[in-house]
C-alpha cells in the first residue's frame, strides 16, 4: 500500500473512532459517508455526519486543539525532538486509543488551551500517565493483534473519565520492568543470577552474543525503553545542538560488542540495556570499538556525548567499566541508576 493511501485510511480510522464510539474497522470508517442516520443495533449512538458536519470539521478542530496543548508538555516535545512517535513506542491500536481517547478527554475537561490552566495541567499529567501505562501494557503483550477492541474500551474510558487524575503505573511495577530488562530472571541484589534481559511477559529481548562474525545491534525494545527514559528525565536530543542538527541516532554499546567473546558467560550483557545509550552518528563512529578509558572517549565532544547519554562520569567510571570482564558490574550499576532516576523523574511529571 502506498504511504499516501495508508495515511488517508489512518485519517478516516481516527475520524471513525471519534464519531463511532471508538470503533474504527473497515465498516466503521466507510460508514462515515453514509446518507442516512444509523438505526442498526450497536450503531444508534454513532454520529451521522451531515454536509454541514463535514464543513464544520469537528474532529479535525478538536484533534488540533488537543495536539497543540499536548506539545506544551516537555515529555512530548522531547519525544518529537528524538524523532519518535507514539506508535513507535507502543502499537497501532494503542496509538489510536491514545490519540482519540485524549481528544475525548480534552473535550470533556473544557478544551483547555494552556498548560498553566488547572485543567490544562491535568490534561498533561493524564497524557503522560496514559502513555506510560500503554508502554507497559504493550510490553506485556496486552495489545496483540489489531488492538481494535482494546482501543475502543480505552476511548470510552477516556471519554467518561472526567476532571481527575488517572491511576499511574505503580513504582513497584516499573521497578519490575527495569529489573527484568537489566537482570532477566535475576535482580539487582543478587548479581550471580543475572540472565538475558526480558520483557514483562518473559520474552527475551537482550540475547546473548553467540556469533563472532555477526555485528551486534541494540534490541528495539531497549531502544524504546531508553527513549522513554530520556524523555521522562527531560534529556534533550543532541539534534537540538547546532553541530548535531543533521545527525542520526546511533545506538552504542558502551563496552563495545567487539570486546565480548561469543558464547562467553559475560556475552549475556553485550546487548543489555545497561550497556546501551544513544549517540550522534559521527561520535559513535569515532568511539567505535574503543573502551571508555581510550583518549578519544575522554576528550572533546565525544566525551561530552558519552557522559550525557550514558550518565556515566568517565573520569571515575571509565576505569570501572572499560572491558567485557566488568560488564556485569556495569549492568548492575547503570541498570539501577537508570531505574532510580526514572522512578524519581516520572513522579515529578504527574505529582
Amino acid at each position: 500500500m502506498a504511504k499516501k493511501d495508508f495515511s488517508s485510511i489512518r485519517g478516516f480510522q481516527l475520524m471513525a473512532a471519534y464519531h463511532h464510539k471508538g470503533t474504527f474497522n473497515n465498516v466503521s470508517y466507510h460508514d462515515l459517508s453514509r446518507a442516512t442516520a444509523f438505526t442498526e443495533e450497536g450503531k444508534t449512538e454513532w454520529d451521522f455526519l451531515t454536509d454541514e458536519d463535514w464543513r464544520q470539521r469537528k474532529f479535525e478542530k478538536s484533534a488540533k486543539g488537543m495536539h497543540d496543548l499536548l506539545m506544551q508538555f516537555r515529555y512530548f516535545r522531547r519525544l518529537s525532538e528524538w524523532g519518535y512517535s507514539i506508535a513507535a513506542l507502543t502499537s497501532d491500536g494503542a496509538t489510536m486509543g491514545f490519540y482519540v481517547g485524549l481528544v475525548k478527554h480534552w473535550e470533556g475537561i473544557g478544551k483547555p488551551t494552556t498548560s498553566t490552566h488547572s485543567s490544562g495541567a491535568l490534561f498533561g499529567k493524564n497524557a503522560y500517565i496514559l502513555l506510560d501505562r500503554l508502554f507497559v501494557e504493550v510490553m506485556k503483550g496486552q495489545w496483540g493483534g489489531s488492538g481494535d477492541n482494546a482501543a475502543k474500551v480505552l476511548i470510552g474510558e477516556m471519554e467518561d473519565h472526567g476532571d481527575h487524575l488517572l491511576n499511574p503505573i505503580s513504582d513497584d511495577e516499573w521497578k519490575t520492568v527495569w529489573t527484568k530488562m537489566a537482570c532477566g530472571s535475576g535482580d539487582f541484589e543478587d548479581g550471580d543470577e543475572l540472565t538475558e534481559g526480558q520483557l514483562m511477559n518473559d520474552k527475551v529481548v537482550s540475547k546473548k552474543k553467540m556469533s563472532a562474525s555477526k555485528k551486534q545491534s541494540i534490541p528495539a525494545w531497549v531502544q524504546k525503553m531508553m527513549i522513554h527514559y530520556y524523555c521522562t528525565c527531560d534529556i534533550e536530543s543532541f539534534t537540538k545542538e547546532t553541530q548535531y542538527k543533521d545527525s542520526k541516532i546511533h545506538w552504542d554499546h558502551i563496552i563495545p560488542d567487539s570486546k565480548f567473546t561469543a558464547g562467553a558467560d559475560n556475552a549475556v550483557f553485550c546487548n543489555n540495556i545497561g550497556n546501551a545509550c544513544a549517540l550522534p552518528d559521527h561520535e559513535n563512529i569515532k568511539k567505535s570499538s574503543k573502551e571508555l578509558t581510550h583518549t578519544d572517549c575522554n576528550s572533546g565532544s565525544t566525551k561530552d556525548m558519552i557522559e550525557k547519554y550514558s550518565e556515566l562520569t568517565l573520569a571515575t567510571d571509565g576505569i570501572n567499566f572499560d572491558n567485557a570482564a566488568k560488564s556485569k558490574d556495569l549492568v548492575l550499576y547503570r541498570g539501577k541508576l537508570l531505574m532510580d532516576n526514572f522512578i524519581r523523574e516520572r513522579k515529578k511529571i504527574y505529582s
